[in-house]
């Protein structure tokens, strides 16, 4: 591998050079748009097997009801889990209703090689490690979306006001995939769909420490076109972070998601995100003489809001997806009498492009390209820190048949 980094002003360049190659087994089952190419290669090199129907076009969107297993994780374009050669859970949404709990991270714990930790309750700074990588090494994307936070000094994600009232679904890639996903993905890559349901569903759960949980979520829409909304809010008296302390550290949290998409063509759709999440977290400090946990009135504000919008094409050969996304982590603590300790404010805009077309039989080619415009300012800055960031990869990849 190799490349040239230039640096103009504020503007940072990267060029790759990597050409990689992947082989694989493969089962002979189209699920998407995307693996309808793929089935056609499938079948013709197992043509023993009973089952070689092409499935029709649909959309990469997840919405509760369909049957596939679908994964974006693996090449940055909707992909069969089975297909994609790599390491990947895929938690879904019957087994986080089954987990009870308003904490995806209880979902999460159960992926091999994964662990995390926290400074407190429920809401509270909690950070993801993957395959033993530290946290800043984890690409963590929500509908496609890098929420990662460039006011975090590691610029890591904080898992702490992601609910599991508004999550469709956890795709886990259990390895490095640098040259789709760039260097934060050296631990791997967690994406997060918005939870898409077909109808109103809705509950209300309450537990000791007056803890409340309350979900809806209403969508309409069939195979050209869908439109859903899901909301969540949760709040709780929680307890003392502090093992010593008697005073209760509470948590309330709230997060609202959309998605959309319509064919706008047979082989072309348009597709958009949105999501606003907000908490507020008691908190306990380091007060003087002794600087060490203790109870303390502090607390922590953080608003949270991203989406997308973009156009995906499905041919027989070449898949293409185009999108403008941006995302934004603003967050404020204080201490018990309300004077702001910390203050940063992290913002990214993003334009991407992916492709994969088909060369020949079971080669293919996926390419891409992104733009990234980067912003944060923190209480300890004067001014606001810009950076600007460009870089793209091609991979070479080939399907095989069934191995036996």
């Amino acid at each position: 591998m190799s490349g040239i980094s230039l640096v103009i002003g504020d503007n940072v360049y990267k060029y790759l050079f990597l050409l990689t190659a992947s082989v694989f087994p493969a089962a002979a089952h189209a699920q998407s748009a995307s693996e309808a190419a793929l089935d056609e290669i499938i079948a013709a090199q197992d043509a023993e097997m009973d089952d070689t129907t092409v499935q029709p076009v649909q959309s990469s969107q997840p919405v509760r009801g369909s049957e596939s297993v679908i994964t974006v994780t693996a090449n940055g374009l909707g992909t069969d889990v089975r297909n994609t050669g790599q390491s990947v859970t895929v938690i879904g949404r019957d087994e986080i209703e089954n987990l009870q709990t308003a904490d995806p991270v209880a979902a999460l714990a159960r992926v091999p090689g994964l662990s995390f930790s926290r400074s407190g309750g429920l809401g509270t700074l909690t950070s993801v490690n993957l395959r033993g990588a530290n946290a800043d090494q984890l690409l963590v994307l929500i509908d496609g979306v890098r929420v990662a936070d460039p006011a975090n000094p590691a610029g890591g994600f904080d898992f702490g006001n992601l609910l599991t009232g508004t999550t469709g679904k956890i795709d886990v890639l259990r390895g490095s995939n640098s040259t789709i996903w760039g260097s934060e993905a050296m631990g791997g890559v967690i994406d997060v769909s918005t939870r898409a349901e077909r109808g109103m569903n809705g509950s209300v759960e309450y537990g000791s420490r007056e803890t409340i949980f309350a979900n809806a979520a209403a969508g309409a829409g069939d195979d050209n076109f869908y439109f859903g909304l899901t909301g969540s809010w949760y709040r709780t008296d929680g307890i003392s972070a502090a093992a010593s302390g008697t005073e209760a550290d509470g948590s309330e949290q709230f997060a609202l998601g959309t998605s959309a998409f319509v064919n706008l063509t047979p082989n072309l759709e348009a597709f958009a995100h949105a999501n606003f999440a907000e908490g507020h977290v008691e908190i306990d400090g380091f007060p003087a003489p002794t600087y060490s946990l203790a109870d303390t009135g502090d607390t922590q504000k953080s608003t949270r809001h991203w989406g997308d919008l973009g156009l995906a094409y499905y041919g027989n050969d070449l898949t293409l997806r185009a999108a403008y996304s941006l995302s934004d982590t603003e967050r404020t603590n204080r201490d018990g009498a309300g004077l702001e300790t910390f203050y940063g404010d992290g913002h990214s805009e993003r334009l991407s492009l992916r492709g994969e077309y088909r060369l020949l039989g079971g080669l293919s080619v996926a390419f891409g390209g992104d733009r990234e415009w980067v912003d944060y300012i923190t209480s300890s800055d004067s001014e606001a820190k810009e950076a600007t960031i460009t870089g793209g990869y091609v991979q070479l990849g080939w399907v095989m048949g069934r191995l036996a």
